[in-house]
């Protein structure tokens, strides 16, 4: 029972080092359709009036740090 537990346990070891590989990986290409989808709403999809609306949603939000 105790190898069968251990054996798990590196099989999931294993599995997570790939997954993350595989994330990291892929990371670019969805930035890029990300950024195609942005910019496909915010030019084609949007009426011009309410794209400046849409690009001050879209910037980061401005985090202070707690007191």
């Amino acid at each position: 029972e105790f190898r069968r537990v251990l054996f798990r346990s590196d099989r999931a070891a294993v599995r997570r080092k790939y997954e993350l590989a595989s994330r990291d990986a892929m990371e670019p290409d969805l930035r890029e359709l990300d950024e195609k989808l942005e910019d496909t709403i915010r030019n084609t999809i949007l009426p011009p009036a309410e794209r400046e609306r849409y690009d001050q949603l879209r910037r980061p939000l401005e985090l202070t740090a707690a007191r």
